[in-house]
């Protein structure tokens, strides 16, 4: 018994060492069940009562329904506050570090003595995307000097920016972006280098929409370390500073939508930086060629020189940007050919040439570019005969070749592989007969081939100008996805074919100026369209005759001033400026709640404008 219980006691002292550890492990969680301070819980009550809560969200940035949502309303006494929704704090001091109320809903203005201000030990805050009432943004900012992070951006603040924020010496991401679309209360930088003067750790610097007409941009390149600068539509103006081009760790430059700001590229641009991803540029007024450096640049991803005063021939060297997924080259004075090199770049989602001067055929690399989504070379000069391999790019959306000086017949082959959803060949010098096969396109939504030497029958959707005769195609039945439909102006005769009542996207309909009789066929759309529609039709009857002109759906349009915006295929573009004119479509139905699938596209798009007929907001 004695031996046994030295045994005990051995094991008592070998154990001892674990039991004193695991009672101060369990005194210190539950000393710290708890993390949150006092005042720190206090403050961040305080702070709630502040702003009232809309009943819907204010603008999302990035679009996620799912991420605006009133947080501050789970914000209750008695629980810890470091698991509130938005709030981030130090697991060792209990502070809040990091606040994050973006699209929170929030509403009313953000005053000087707000409890905010008391949260000296924030490293990140986020308010983007709440409604600030158009106050002014408070200079007390400057007493929030941990900050690293501070993202204000379209939170309807106005006003000029406080000098304060340069005492913020530790930001490396500052984001003010503004969406002022009632253009009231501008945010405002008189002096940008007073504002940026200390802040030299600032990798991501984003000022879209800020008015920095009155500011000088030479400051920035004292900012050695950004790696993303953003300045789209801030007014501003004179020449860009070469330099900031070649800041050493630079990935992002946007500075697109400043139409009175000029300047070159540099031709080193391709030698000094190797980090460069995004370059947009487009609507400014520079001018100039483009560098054949470019070809250097391995990591570019997207390259917009849109609406610009680029000439010369197109870089060769451009080939050599296998990453590159958006190139927009549009609206400026290239000349040349085509160069074949860019079937190199076969992660290229869009490429645009169209208004310049290029010339020459297409190549046939074209047909290599798999993951195209946007094609257009419209109005050129290009000539020849179009390669059938292009209507029929797996990925392919849009195609637009209008308006070049293409020959020969058109022949589409494996159409059952096509995504086509639109297809502008108009005035060209195509001749033969149009393929039947085009009404096999299971998802085109507008297809345009009118202003061609085409002869025979035809079974498509615009033929405006074409003068031909026999009857409409009961087939145009089975385009089931048309959502414009002009057959205006030609020689059609006999009935309307009952099938077009199974068109239930389409918003615009113009059989006008034919020889077309009997009844108009009713059911489906067909009972939408007003006499506009019919006119010029003497043989026609039908209910619709009698109904005025708002019947006759959204007109047709400029549409080549749509794909311009590239944001109706999914791609960034702010703003779509649609004229009215012939030869094109918008196919929204306003008011109808068959809305088809390609509208869903539109999520990027914010305003679409037909010439004082409608303005709607995404």
């Amino acid at each position: 018994m004695r031996k046994l219980s030295e045994k005990n006691v051995h094991l008592m002292f070998y154990f001892m060492p674990c039991f004193f550890f695991l009672s101060h492990t369990l005194n210190i969680s539950t000393a710290h069940a708890f993390r949150c301070l006092p005042d720190q819980m206090s403050i961040l009550l305080k702070l709630k009562k502040e702003f009232t809560l809309k009943s819907s969200p204010s603008f999302s940035v990035d679009g996620d329904d799912n991420a605006s949502y009133p947080k501050t309303e789970t914000w209750k006494a008695g629980h810890d506050c470091c698991d509130w929704d938005g709030v981030t704090c130090d697991m060792g001091t209990g502070h809040v570090v990091w606040l994050d109320l973006s699209n929170s809903w929030l509403e009313g203005p953000l005053s000087s003595n707000s409890s905010l201000f008391s949260l000296l030990h924030l490293q990140q805050l986020n308010l983007a995307s709440n409604n600030f009432s158009l106050c002014l943004i408070p200079s007390e900012f400057g007493q929030l000097s941990r900050l690293t992070h501070l993202n204000l951006s379209y939170s309807r603040f106005s006003g000029n920016i406080p000098l304060e924020f340069s005492l913020l010496s530790k930001l490396v991401s500052l984001d003010l972006s503004d969406k002022n679309q009632e253009n009231i209360g501008s945010l405002v930088i008189n002096d940008l280098e007073k504002v940026v003067q200390n802040l030299t750790n600032l990798r991501e610097l984003h000022l879209n929409m800020v008015d920095l007409s009155s500011s000088r941009l030479e400051s920035l390149a004292n900012l050695t370390s950004l790696a993303s600068l953003s300045l789209s539509d801030c007014s501003l103006q004179g020449r860009f500073p070469k330099n900031l081009f070649l800041l050493p760790k630079v990935q992002v430059i946007d500075i697109s939508f400043n139409g009175k700001l000029t300047g070159s590229l540099p031709d080193s641009i391709g030698k000094l930086v190797s980090s460069l991803t995004v370059l947009s540029l487009g609507v400014c007024s520079f001018s100039g060629k483009v560098p054949s450096s470019f070809g250097n640049l391995s990591r570019l991803t997207h390259l917009d020189l849109s609406f610009n005063n680029f000439t010369g021939q197109f870089p060769f060297t451009l080939g050599n940007l296998v990453r590159l997924r958006v190139l927009e080259f549009s609206n400026n004075h290239f000349s040349g050919e085509i160069p074949s090199s860019l079937g190199n770049l076969t992660q290229l989602n869009e490429l645009d040439l169209s208004y310049n001067n290029f010339s020459g055929g297409i190549p046939s690399s074209l047909g290599q570019l798999k993951q195209m989504r946007v094609l257009d070379l419209s109005n050129n000069r290009i000539d020849g005969i179009i390669p059938s391999s292009l209507p029929v790019i797996p990925s392919l959306v849009a195609l637009w070749m209008d308006n070049n000086q293409f020959t020969g017949s058109f022949d589409i082959h494996n159409i059952s592989l096509s995504q086509l959803y639109l297809l502008s060949m108009s005035g060209n010098c195509l001749s033969g007969q149009i393929p039947k096969s085009i009404s096999k396109f299971e998802g085109l939504g507008y297809l345009d081939l009118h202003s061609n030497n085409f002869g025979g029958v035809a079974e498509l959707d615009n033929l405006t100008e074409l003068c031909f005769t026999g009857h409409i195609p009961s087939t145009f039945g089975n385009l089931t996805e048309l959502e414009s439909l002009d057959l205006s102006t030609n020689n059609f005769s006999g009935r309307i074919p009952q099938q077009m009542t199974r068109l239930t996207f389409l918003a615009y309909l113009n059989l006008s100026q034919n020889h077309l009789t009997g009844p108009i066929p009713e059911g489906g759309q067909m009972e939408t369209f007003s006499s506009s529609s019919f006119q010029g039709n003497p043989g026609l009857c039908g209910f619709q005759l009698s109904k005025k002109r708002e019947g006759l759906g959204i007109p047709t349009s400029t549409y080549y001033d749509l794909k311009s915006a590239k944001s109706w295929f999914g791609f960034g573009w702010k703003e779509v400026v649609v004229g009215y004119g012939c030869g094109a479509v918008i196919g929204v139905i306003l008011g109808n709640n068959m809305t088809p699938n390609w509208f869903f596209l539109l999520n990027k798009m914010h305003v679409v404008d037909v010439q004082n007929v409608v303005t709607f907001a995404m």
